[in-house]
């Protein structure tokens, strides 16, 4: 079994976890915004309302 002691042997494996971690992590981090009134992002129109990234 593997176990902390080997961490330092298994550069790969802990890369490999850090970017599962980076790509589908446990906790929500995107967090979504509503915007409130209507505005204009990047030259386009949004409603107020509308759920952004």
């Amino acid at each position: 079994s593997i176990g902390l002691n080997d961490r330092p042997a298994t550069p790969y494996l802990n890369a490999t976890i850090n970017e599962i971690q980076r790509i589908a992590s446990i906790l929500n981090t995107n967090l979504f915004r509503i915007l409130e009134e209507d505005t204009e992002i990047d030259g386009q129109p949004v409603s107020a309302g509308a759920v952004v990234a």
